[in-house]
């Protein structure tokens, strides 16, 4: 028989429990819990304090640096495979492609986005694309030109 009383207390300290910490991430297929305090489950993600903001970031940055999807609209050239990673989507690369080869050759943002909707090339809401998200799409490396 389970004590309820034991259940809710911190696996570690014996401290009124918080967070019911997975043992093995549940990414990896873990279902097995331990209740631990606020501090010792800081202790766990190597924090000094553990607050549910502070971990849901966490979590969201080493799903970034996986490349897998985070929620809301993947970024243009990416879409969602089935298992929830990103995958790049083959048309919007070659957009990708295209917007960095006319900037190269000093198109200002504002013309490279025409000169793609000349070529078909428009954004995922059928417009052509505006200054911002050429410039987002090439990259801070290049610098602005005007043509």
């Amino acid at each position: 028989m389970i004590d309820l009383e034991e259940a809710y207390e911190c696996f570690e300290c014996g401290q009124p429990a918080d967070f019911e910490h997975h043992v093995v991430p549940r990414i990896l297929g873990g279902t097995k819990t331990v209740s631990l305090c606020n501090q010792c489950h800081a202790k766990v993600h190597g924090l000094k304090s553990m607050q549910t903001g502070t971990l849901t970031s966490k979590a969201m940055q080493l799903k970034r640096e996986r490349g897998e999807y985070t929620g809301g609209q993947p970024e243009y050239g990416y879409d969602v495979g089935e298992d929830g990673v990103l995958v790049q989507n083959e048309e919007e690369q070659q957009a990708i492609e295209i917007a960095k080869e006319l900037v190269d050759a000093g198109f200002s943002y504002r013309g490279a986005g025409k000169a793609l909707a000349d070529i078909g090339y428009l954004s995922r809401t059928g417009r052509p694309f505006v200054p911002q998200v050429i410039k987002k799409m090439v990259g801070l490396t290049h610098r602005k030109k005007t043509k």
